[in-house]
């Protein structure tokens, strides 16, 4: 019993040492200045809470304050009450496993949803040519995986959303930031780009566009067409995930204006910040080639490839978010959705607008009009050489400028650094209510009064 007590005794103090475990190196990746400011937010918000002061008002993340659509969720509800009535037989079924590019029900109700999209595009989209995903995100993961690898570039006009970088890093490839150059035309830009970087295999367009929150025109998207017709090998990764948040004019996009671009195109969507109002449900969608001709001569089909990609990832997406994606599509498609579509459609418009005109009364005015999302970038540079009283440290740059936002207005707002832009600015999102973003506004217009 004295052997077993002491050999039980020296097993405890060997395995009481705390272990040593080294990350894989891919996991070390560098924190930018976006998630800098969203790990504050937390901490600034207590300490004036303790301090008897207001909330911090976060403008930082685009969250829908609407709340979710009504009219999908009820639907979806009643499905899950007829779960009820099923024999454990259907429901094993019902809640079996799915494909990992998606159930049938889903696909079809996908391929009709871009055809519907796409009228201009003839011969549509089958349910071969799409799948489910999580979320936009998700889709943008599965297209970067199965086209690009180590020496491809992959361009995108910059400000762009913070996750390209590191989703692109991660399949092996290196972003090419196209830079916003206010005086020049986008196509112009773009033309002198892709004519010096010859390892340039994908271009990724946001429209609209997260951070800057405009909306191309029809004589922008004519001016690309023609210069993407003079790289016919280029692929074109087109990100719509805020297509149908557009407040001023109809949602267009390339594949509108160019249905000859589908052989090279990945066509991403999602409705969770338009039509269903909830992000966290992460119902993503994609349309890709499924007979790519390669540089062999062989046919790909790129649908195939990324349903692997997600197999070996996540298996497979939720049968219920599934089923909640294919809900709100059939509303869509069927017109139930276009009265909740036109009220938030307009209440961003509105929040946008009385946002930007509080700030432009301050000196403070977008780089770009807004006409997509609830997102607007404000040029900040009139800021910058600004002393913060009792302090004596001037605004150097876009993260002191937010970082002072936070610390003494209590508003939080994103540095457009964090989207890759040189330019001085910071991004506000106006998914708030009308109320929170007249007192942000205050708050920050008491607080730039206070600088010398």
């Amino acid at each position: 019993m004295r052997k077993l007590l002491l050999s039980f005794l020296l097993s405890a103090a060997l395995y009481s040492e705390q272990p040593v475990i080294s990350p894989a190196s891919s996991a070390k990746q560098p924190i930018n200045q976006i998630r800098q400011m969203f790990y504050q937010i937390s901490q600034v918000n207590a300490e004036r809470l303790a301090l008897g002061l207001s909330p911090v008002i976060n403008l930082s993340i685009g969250q829908p304050h609407i709340g979710m659509n009504l009219g999908v969720l009820d639907p979806f509800i009643a499905y899950l009450e007829d779960l009820k009535k099923l024999s454990s037989e259907e429901l094993s079924l019902e809640m079996g496993y799915s494909h990992s590019s998606g159930t049938m029900e889903t696909k079809k109700w996908i391929s009709k949803f871009y055809t519907e999209t796409f009228p201009e595009v003839v011969e549509g989209f089958t349910p071969d040519e799409v799948m489910v995903t999580n979320g936009g995100t998700g889709a943008l993961t599965n297209a970067l995986n199965v086209l690009i690898e180590s020496g491809d570039e992959v361009a995108v006009f910059a400000p762009y959303f913070a996750a390209y970088e590191n989703q692109v890093k991660n399949s092996g490839g290196t972003l090419v930031p196209i830079p916003l150059i206010l005086e020049m035309q986008r196509a112009q830009v773009l033309d002198e780009y892709l004519s010096t970087h010859p390892k340039i295999k994908a271009l990724i367009w946001n429209d609209p566009n997260n951070p800057l929150g405009t909306k191309a025109s029809l004589e922008e998207l004519l001016e690309l067409v023609a210069v993407l017709k003079k790289y016919p090998n280029l692929v074109i990764i087109h990100d719509e995930v805020y297509r149908d948040t557009v407040h001023n004019g109809p949602p267009l996009s390339l594949m509108n204006v160019a249905p000859e671009l589908k052989p090279r195109s990945f066509i991403i969507r999602s409705l969770a910040k338009d039509i269903l109002g909830a992000p966290g449900i992460r119902a993503g969608m994609i349309s890709a080639p499924i007979s790519c001709q390669t540089p062999d001569g062989s046919k790909v089909n790129f649908i195939e490839l990324m349903s692997g990609e997600q197999l070996r990832d996540i298996t497979s997406i939720s049968v219920l978010v599934q089923k909640m994606l294919c809900i709100a599509l059939e509303q869509k498609i069927s017109g139930k959705t276009n009265s909740w579509e036109l009220a938030m459609q307009k209440e961003y418009e509105s929040n946008v607008e009385i946002f930007v005109k509080a700030l432009s009364e301050l000196g403070l005015r977008p780089l770009q009009d807004p006409k997509g999302c609830f997102f607007v970038m404000i040029d900040a540079s009139s800021l910058l050489g600004k002393k913060i009283p009792g302090k004596g440290s001037a605004l150097q740059n876009d993260l002191d400028i937010a970082l002072f936002f936070l610390h003494t207005a209590g508003v939080a707002v994103v540095p457009g650094s964090g989207f890759g832009t040189e330019l001085c600015s910071f991004r506000v999102s106006c998914a708030k209510s009308k109320e929170q973003l007249i007192e942000a506004a205050q708050r920050m217009k008491e607080a730039i009064y206070k600088l010398k």
